[in-house]
C-alpha cells in the first residue's frame, strides 16, 4: 500500500520475498516539478519515516529515491525559504534546524539505506545522498554543491564529507560548485556505485531479498558498473586543481592565483575548469570568506556532529542576509543571473565580518536562542567522543572491498603507508579500487560497502582488525 501526503512524499511497504513479516520501506520524494526540492513539510515528513522505520523490527532497512526523469532531489526549496525569510527570519531558522537534524538522523540510521541518486543530486539533495549507507548513482547523475550562487555556503553536512577529501579538494568544490560526473564521485569515494538508470527496477528485486548489511552489499556489487574506464571523468580535479590550492593562506591569494589563471592567454584550462572558476567569480564574495574558513579551519577539527553543530549556527546567519534574497533574485526569480552582493568583493569584507558570524552570540541577535537538537545517543547507539583528525596512535579510515581478502590486503597497505608516512598520510585510491582518508567520523559503522573501523592501532596484529 502507498499513502501520500500533501508534503509529497510518498511512503510505501514493500514485502520481502526472504523473511516473513518483513518490509523494506519504500521513500520518494514526490515534487518532481522543482527536481524534489524539499520543502519544510516534507523534512517533518521524511523525520518521521525514519525514525519509526529504526524502531520497526519488522522494517528490515530503506530504499529511497525521487519522483520524475530530472533528478533525485535539487536542495531545499529556497524560493518560499526566501520569501519566509523576508515575512520572518526565525521561520528560515527552524527549516535548517529541521534539515540539519534530519541530515544528521539519517547519518546514523542503523539499518540499509539505500538511496538512488538519478539526475540532479545536488545542495540539500546531496546532503541526504550522502548520509546513506549504500549511495548509488546513475549514469545521468549530476553532482554539485551550489550555495555560493545563492549566497549561502556548502551545508547538510558538508563540512565533515567535503572537509575530509584529500589535497583540500572539497574546499575547491565548495567554493566552485563544481560539477561532479558520476565517475569523478566514485573516485573520491562518495558513492559506493553507479548504475544505469533503466537497471533500477532490476536492481530494486534483487534489493528486497536481502535481509542484511552484507547481503545489500553483495546486491549492490553483483550488480553497479563494474569498468568506468568509458565514463566521464574530470580528470583535472585529480592532476590540476591540487595545484590551484597549494600555498593558499587566505582567500584573498586563491583569488588573485585564480583570476590570474583565468584571464591568462592562451588559457591552458579546460572547460570544465574554466566554467567552475567562473561560476566562483560569479559567487557570493562573502559566502566565499565563509567557505574558505569552514574548509581550512573547522573541517579539520571537528567531527560529524560538531560539523552539523557549526553549520546550524552559520546557515541562519547567513540566510538573514541579504545576499540570500539577492541570490535567490537573480538565479531563480527574475533570472537576469546578475546579483549584487554586498560587499560587492574581498577587498571589501573585513575580517572581523566573518569572526562576527561564527560567533554563537551573533544568533541572539537576530532572536535565534536554541541550538540543534543532535543527541549522542540515537537509535539506541551510542556516539563515540570525537578524538583528533591525526592521532600518532590511531587512525580510522573509510574501505571499498570486494572481498575479505581484498579487505586483509587493504589493513596491510594501511599499516605500511602509516608507517612510511610518520601517521600523517593523505590517501586517495590506494590498493586497486580501495579508497581511504583521514575522517573525524563518529556515526555509526558502515558495514559492506562502505565499512567504518574506529580507532585502528597499528601495533595490533592485522588479523585482529578484520571484522568478520
Amino acid at each position: 500500500m502507498t499513502v501520500e501526503s500533501a508534503a509529497k512524499v510518498k511512503a510505501k511497504k514493500i514485502p520481502s520475498p526472504s523473511k516473513s513479516n518483513s518490509f523494506w520501506l519504500g521513500l520518494t520524494l514526490s515534487n518532481p516539478k522543482a527536481i524534489n526540492a524539499l520543502t519544510h513539510e516534507m523534512i517533518l515528513e521524511l523525520k518521521s519515516h525514519f525514525t519509526l522505520a529504526a524502531q520497526d523490527p519488522q522494517i528490515l532497512g530503506i530504499f529511497f529515491d525521487g519522483d520524475g526523469e530530472k533528478g533525485f532531489c535539487a536542495g531545499g526549496d529556497v524560493r518560499t525559504l526566501a520569501s519566509r525569510v523576508t515575512k520572518n527570519p526565525l521561520q528560515a531558522a527552524q527549516f535548517f534546524k529541521d534539515e540539519y537534524e534530519f541530515d544528521y538522523q539519517v547519518h546514523l540510521f542503523p539499518k540499509p539505506l539505500v538511496i538512488w541518486g538519478h539526475g540532479v543530486v545536488m545542495g540539500g539533495g546531496f546532503g541526504i545522498f550522502q548520509g546513506a549507507s549504500f549511495r548509488l548513482l546513475t549514469t545521468d547523475s549530476k553532482v554539485a554543491m551550489p550555495e555560493l550562487a545563492i549566497g549561502l555556503f556548502p551545508d547538510v553536512g558538508a563540512t565533515f564529507f567535503l572537509g575530509t577529501l584529500p589535497k583540500k579538494l572539497g574546499l575547491f568544490l565548495g567554493l566552485t560548485g563544481a560539477r561532479l560526473t558520476p565517475r569523478d564521485c566514485a573516485e573520491l569515494g562518495l558513492c559506493e556505485g553507479i548504475f544505469e538508470p533503466s537497471h533500477k527496477e532490476k536492481f530494486l528485486e534483487s534489493l528486497i531479498a536481502a535481509t542484511s548489511f552484507e547481503e545489500v552489499f553483495q546486491c549492490v556489487d553483483a550488480q553497479k558498473i563494474q569498468n568506468l574506464d568509458n565514463l566521464p571523468f574530470n580528470q583535472e580535479l585529480f592532476t590540476v586543481v591540487p595545484s590551484l590550492l597549494e600555498n593558499a593562506s587566505s582567500l584573498n591569494e586563491l583569488d588573485a592565483h585564480w583570476r590570474t589563471l583565468l584571464h591568462r592567454k592562451p588559457n591552458p584550462l579546460s572547460d570544465w575548469l574554466k566554467n567552475a572558476l567562473d561560476n566562483y567569480f560569479q559567487g557570493c564574495p562573502f559566502s566565499a570568506a565563509i567557505t574558505f574558513r569552514q574548509m581550512t579551519y573547522e573541517a579539520s577539527r571537528l567531527s560529524l556532529r560538531d560539523c552539523f553543530l557549526l553549520e546550524g549556527r552559520l546557515m541562519p546567519a547567513l540566510a538573514a542576509r541579504s545576499d540570500f534574497m539577492e541570490g535567490v533574485r537573480a538565479r531563480l526569480i527574475d533570472k537576469d543571473n546578475k546579483p549584487q552582493w554586498s560587499p560587492q568583493n574581498l577587498n571589501s569584507l573585513e575580517a572581523s565580518q566573518v569572526s562576527e558570524i561564527f560567533n554563537v552570540a551573533h544568533l541572539k541577535k537576530l532572536g535565534i536562542e536554541w541550538e540543534l537538537n543532535l543527541p549522542e545517543e540515537i537509535y539506541g547507539t551510542k556516539i563515540p567522543a570525537p578524538w583528533k583528525k591525526c592521532d600518532a596512535h590511531s587512525i580510522k579510515a573509510t574501505f571499498k572491498f570486494k572481498n575479505h581478502v581484498e579487505a586483509f590486503a587493504a589493513m596491510q597497505s594501511i599499516s605500511e603507508l602509516a608507517e612510511k608516512s610518520n601517521h600523517h598520510p593523505e590517501w586517495t585510491n590506494v590498493y586497486n579500487r580501495l579508497d581511504i582518508r583521514l575522517t573525524t567520523h563518529d556515526a555509526a559503522p558502515r558495514v559492506g560497502g562502505k565499512l567504518t573501523l574506529k580507532d585502528i592501532h597499528l601495533a595490533k596484529k592485522i588479523s585482529d582488525l578484520i571484522p568478520f
